[in-house]
């Protein structure tokens, strides 16, 4: 594991960089730009090799700078928000301005240097996109249908369905397209084969964990579970035992992971055993999905990580 004695903080927005370091106090203002990243990689030049550098996913701000500042030989994390904003309250940092961010995000990364995760390849960072939009455009057509049912005007009701109709032609496109990507790369294909040859794993779920979550394969059980969001947290105090829930972690991939067992429950032979003996144990349903798609997730991370396809035991 590399040691870093330098540790660095960008606040990124749309025209302009705030970045702070941990070996000075000066905020530097560079614009959002070939020039302004540039400026950025000659000063920092000399300590390249013992730098880590660290900026919050902005939405797609970020991507530039991060690609340039990878290929230019410097490490950099993307670093989840969420976390970063969790830090400054912990630091008592209330007050939330582009300079205090940037100085946070140095201080989280100087504390916290095995955070945030490494830049995907390009195959995935484009697969990320495609599902983003597919999975925006889900929700688009989820809450149209809603209230299409509600319209009592022939006209507007007529409007909707054409609409509806649009959205499912951009999906469908999406699809192709998606799939499409995964077949022309050779390390995403053989990744979907394995984990559409799981029971209860189809198209969309392979995507989603390729796009969403990269880290599988690479990381433990317990981290992938994490970064899903389907860990259970613990509510604990003194002699009370508060009931676990799940938070945080990637809505994509849970979303979709939680349709997935529940087929899973059906024709998945282990998942199906396993969430047999939670129901019979008096398990409420919702937990013992849940539960499922955490074993499911788990199988999946040990196939990726053996190379290995589903055995029919």
């Amino acid at each position: 594991m590399a040691h870093f004695n330098y540790f660095v903080g960008i606040d990124v927005g749309k025209y302009e960089c705030l970045v702070a370091f941990s070996h000075s106090s000066k905020i530097l203002s560079i614009p959002n730009t070939a020039i302004g990243l540039q400026e950025l990689i000659d000063g920092l030049e000399e300590i390249k090799s013992n730098t880590l550098i660290a900026m919050e996913a902005t939405g797609g701000y970020e991507v530039a700078f991060w690609k340039v500042l990878h290929k230019a030989g410097f490490h950099v994390r993307q670093v989840p928000p969420a976390q970063v904003r969790s830090f400054a309250r912990s630091k008592a940092q209330i007050a939330k301005t582009d300079r205090i961010d940037a100085k946070i995000i140095c201080r989280f990364i100087q504390e916290n240097p095995n955070s945030g995760r490494s830049l995907p390849s390009d195959n995935v960072l484009r697969l990320n996109r495609l599902m983003a939009k597919r999975y925006q455009l889900i929700k688009v057509r989820a809450a149209l249908k809603c209230q299409s049912r509600q319209q009592q005007e022939e006209d507007l009701e007529e409007l909707d369905k054409a609409h509806i109709q649009f959205l499912n032609n951009q999906i469908s496109n999406l699809n192709a397209m998606i799939t499409t990507l995964i077949h022309e790369n050779h390390d995403l294909e053989e990744k979907d084969r394995i984990l559409q040859s799981i029971p209860g794993v189809g198209p969309v779920l392979s995507a989603s964990f390729l796009a969403f979550l990269p880290e599988l394969g690479t990381a433990s059980d317990k981290q992938i579970a994490c970064l899903c969001g389907i860990a259970p947290i613990a509510r604990d105090s003194g002699k009370y035992k508060g009931k676990r829930f799940i938070s945080g972690g990637r809505k994509q991939v849970r979303d979709v992971l939680y349709q997935a067992a529940l087929v899973a429950s059906w024709h998945n032979p282990k998942i199906k055993t396993f969430f047999a003996r939670l129901k019979s144990a008096g398990k409420p349903h919702k937990v013992c999905v849940i539960a499922a798609a955490r074993k499911l997730a788990t199988i999946a991370n040990a196939m990726v990580l053996q190379k290995s396809e589903w055995q029919t035991d």
